[in-house]
């Protein structure tokens, strides 16, 4: 799990903002492009409740406020999430509670939605949420929700809406890289080419790993196997207009997606929604807000087989580009990639992609939403030469948890993180260590024995400042830092203690420490909580140390990355004697 991104909002803006009120996100508007920042960004809504529970009759619609998040990152508050008056994500609303009982806030399951592309409508939705229990906002003369895209159903005397965001989240919503990649017309840079085999009912998705992680790949790759390339066609048409939006520096309008089912049939919903009309009407409108499940009676996908998705940049491929090149062949598996970091003469017209700040939903301890996961087989592939000298496929053994771009040498222990090997940030580590010590007088403990330190790539100090105690580990998240302490900053946390808790997030987490920083509680995660050192005492994270290299020259980039990073775990364990004291 990645999620390098606070789940917080800025809610300072807001009105009258007490610190109990909790604010619901209830609508999603229109996307525009911010010259200035280079991002696409969305309107988000929200409206003030009179209790947690998501009744629309206890809502106040004359609290009503707005944000403009960045697209992508839309991925991380699905509708109906719920905020604390400071912007911290407090859950989304559900049908059900934690234990599985229905949680009797206005939000109810429904079955048998059936649902083509001949549902969709782009205009009429402020009629419909006319005079009923929904917030009716108007910005410059208009309804926010004039020209929305949307699905609607009637049946009986029932009519269900699903806004866009809803399908576009369960279809599309595993990373906002992807939501990224979409928006963006990125697409067509990752996946270059697809064959299929009729006989076999297998597929081949070749991709650049210097583009789209293979994590995103897998997620998507069944859509390049659809009836008529219907899925592949739809992302391309939007990804093609927001594309013109970004370019024409004239049209600076704003725009709802048009994100449509991704198959040309009739697909049964499973949904939860709530009622927006009082429930004495005689007819009576469901606003969805969740996809739970899909069904059809036709077959998703094309391959009823395997998909193979192949890294082009495996060995082999990567000597046919540099033949094409000096032969000056250019076809589709070796056409050049611009660097989007990398400034020309139309760098006005890129905008920047951070590769390593993608947020996964998929595999996300916090259950935020269910996504369309149903798919087939899919198999990682490097295309390389067998002894003899012939092409084979072998299978990607690369580590899952390697973020799949540029600089991967296929050794994990020299992998390059922001133009650094692992080895070189473990040399980073220690001499930070030496900072600390020469700058600011503290006393560092080394508990891990240096004989060891090869074998488990993992190294572990402890830091004692005015007699109380912290923890940092290295153990090969590359440039990601964990700082920890006992909730008693003078007790110790035993070395045994430590490895527990690194051997769970390596195999619980894939190495990733983000799910625990600034937890205030390890005990508190259900992962942890067996640890038996926690049956009396409980370790608090303070927030991890994600850098990234300085300067210019090799030695003065490790020199000023070190000085930079220790002054930053010094002002956090300065920031946390302040709340103890």
């Amino acid at each position: 799990m990645k999620m390098h991104y606070k789940r917080k909002l800025d809610f300072k803006g807001f009105k009258e903002n007490r610190e109990e009120n909790i604010w619901s996100l209830f609508w999603y508007g229109r996307i525009y492009f911010n010259k200035k920042k280079s991002k696409f960004f969305i309107e988000a809504y929200f409206v003030l409740l009179n209790t947690d529970n998501y009744y629309l009759s206890s809502i106040d619609k004359s609290r009503i406020e707005k944000l403009e998040l960045p697209f992508s990152k839309s991925i991380l508050f699905p509708l109906c999430s719920q905020f604390d008056s400071k912007g911290k994500f407090i859950k989304m609303s559900n049908a059900y509670d934690d234990k599985g009982n229905l949680a009797k806030n206005g939000l109810y399951e429904f079955e048998s939605i059936s649902l083509n592309n001949n549902n969709f409508r782009i205009s009429n939705l402020e009629t419909i949420f006319s005079n009923t229990l929904f917030p009716n906002i108007n910005e410059n003369g208009a309804s926010i929700y004039e020209n929305a895209s949307y699905f609607i159903l009637e049946k009986n005397m029932y009519r269900y809406v699903i806004p866009i965001d809803v399908m576009l989240k369960y279809f599309f919503g595993y990373s906002s890289l992807l939501l990224y990649f979409l928006i963006s017309n990125r697409l067509k840079g990752c996946v270059f080419k697809k064959s299929f085999d009729k006989d076999t009912q297998k597929g081949k998705l070749f991709y650049d790993s210097k583009q789209i992680s293979r994590f995103d790949v897998k997620a998507i790759a069944k859509y390049y196997f659809t009836k008529n390339d219907y899925a592949e066609k739809m992302f391309s048409g939007i990804g093609a207009y927001f594309e013109a939006v970004r370019l024409n520096q004239h049209l600076q309008q704003k725009s709802f997606i048009k994100f449509k089912i991704p198959f040309d049939f009739t697909c049964d919903f499973k949904v939860v929604g709530q009622y927006i009309t009082p429930f004495n009407s005689d007819k009576k409108i469901v606003l969805v807000n969740q996809i739970l499940d899909i069904t059809s009676e036709e077959d998703f996908f094309l391959t009823k087989g395997e998909i193979d998705i192949i890294d082009i940049n495996s060995s082999q491929v990567n000597e046919n580009n540099e033949k094409d090149s000096e032969n000056g062949n250019n076809n589709g598996n070796s056409r050049p990639i611009k660097d989007p970091n990398v400034k020309g003469d139309d760098s006005k017209d890129e905008m920047p992609l951070d590769q390593n700040n993608n947020d996964e939903i998929v595999n996300n301890p916090v259950i935020l939403r269910n996504t369309f996961n149903f798919s087939p087989k899919i198999n990682p592939l490097v295309l390389q030469k067998d002894e003899e000298g012939n092409d084979t496929y072998y299978k990607d053994k690369r580590p899952e948890d390697h973020p799949d771009f540029p600089d991967y040498s296929g050794d994990k222990k020299n992998r390059k993180i922001n133009n650094l090997t692992k080895n070189e940030w473990a040399e980073i580590i220690e001499k930070v260590q030496l900072y600390l010590i020469n700058e600011y007088k503290y006393q560092v403990n080394r508990l891990s024995k240096r004989e060891n330190e090869l074998l488990t790539n993992t190294i572990i100090f402890e830091l004692v400042f005015n007699d109380l105690k912290y923890y940092i580990v290295e153990s090969g998240s590359g440039n990601y830092f964990p700082l920890f302490a006992n909730h008693r900053r003078e007790d110790i946390i035993e070395y045994s203690v430590i490895n527990e808790i690194i051997k769970i997030i390596n195999d619980k987490y894939k190495r990733s420490w983000s799910v625990l920083s600034r937890k205030q509680s390890l005990k508190s995660i259900e992962n942890f909580s067996k640890i038996k050192f926690l049956e009396e005492n409980d370790i608090v994270f303070l927030r991890n140390n994600t850098h990234q290299i300085m300067g210019e020259g090799e030695n003065d980039s490790i020199e000023q990355t070190v000085k930079n990073l220790a002054n930053k775990i010094h002002k956090k364990i300065l920031k946390d004697l302040e709340g103890i004291i």
